[in-house]
């Protein structure tokens, strides 16, 4: 969730101070704001997580059987999709999860007939899906009907996540749908891993500037421009680096302003590979395999 005012993006000392405090970002019911290490404050570039390795031990289904599974859904909109990519990006504090070097973590896009449900382990094991009502899990959290008005069946896995869950007195675990790299087969009534295709197709590359706070989160990770660029080259790649440590440096707002406008074209750029990756994921659902290669 961003920082409150323009202010708060410019000095990485008063934006750690905020964070450490939980300024401007709400936490769930039960969870203290974290204090913020400097090792947390300063991520370093995570390796690259193959998808056969982070997703779950579920029983992958073939192409076939995951085009049947919904090609009877709605196809999203292209205002749902821009809607979805943009809560992806602000779904979690990516700036602190992640480095800001590229080339990037996977996120990994799919259509889910169960997408916006929460998942349900009851204490024998045996999985199910609930309605959500209500922000039960986290700031992105919203109730099931909001969801699928808002993203329709859009659903995704990060590699990188919160992994925030509840459990009830008699041992139930209830997690949000950002936690498993799965469908729920409601047929099987268990859940299924993702066809290798659908897995190729719907992965993109982000980086921790990928979130509205992101920018001002590069003078804080130590790391950025040393293992990697932080800008694609058609950005500017290092130049732009060194004008925006330059801006971040002198800490005010105009500056602020500035460093947003210099990070938006590298923040269009991988948002546009996350809606890119949803539709080749639509590409192959509806058959049309050329365009989603």
């Amino acid at each position: 969730m961003p920082l409150q005012g323009p202010t708060a993006l410019v000095s990485c000392t008063s934006l750690r101070q905020q964070l450490s405090h939980g300024a401007g970002r709400p936490h769930s019911v039960g969870h203290e704001p974290r204090r913020l290490s400097r090792e947390r404050a300063m991520p370093k570039q995570p390796p690259l997580v193959t998808a056969a390795r982070h997703q779950s031990k579920a029983p992958p289904l073939t192409l076939a059987e995951y085009r049947t599974l919904t090609r009877h859904l709605p196809s999203p909109t292209a205002a749902q999709i821009d809607a979805f990519v943009n809560h992806v990006c602000n779904a979690h504090s990516w700036y602190k999860h992640l480095s800001m070097n590229l080339p990037g973590v996977p996120f990994w896009f799919y259509v889910d007939p169960s997408a916006g449900l929460g998942i349900v382990q009851r204490p024998d094991g045996s999985p199910h899906t609930e309605l959500l009502v209500g922000h039960q899990f986290h700031y992105s959290s919203m109730p099931t009907d909001e969801y699928r008005a808002k993203f329709g069946s859009l659903a995704a896995a990060y590699q990188r996540s919160s992994r925030i869950r509840r459990r009830d007195p008699d041992g139930t675990l209830h997690s949000p749908a950002d936690d498993a790299f799965a469908l729920f087969d409601p047929v099987r009534q268990q859940f299924v891993g993702l066809p290798a295709e659908v897995v190729a197709a719907g992965t993109a590359l982000a980086t921790g500037i990928i979130h509205e706070a992101g920018p001002m989160w590069i003078s804080c990770d130590e790391s950025a421009g040393q293992v990697g660029d932080v800008f694609a080259a058609e950005n500017g790649g290092e130049a732009t680096l060194r004008r925006v440590r330059a801006l971040l440096a002198a800490e005010d707002v105009n500056s602020g302003i500035e460093v947003l406008r210099l990070c938006e074209p590298e923040q269009a750029r991988q948002r546009r590979g996350m809606v890119q990756a949803i539709e080749r994921v639509l590409a192959l659902i509806a058959g049309d395999d050329a365009n989603a290669l």
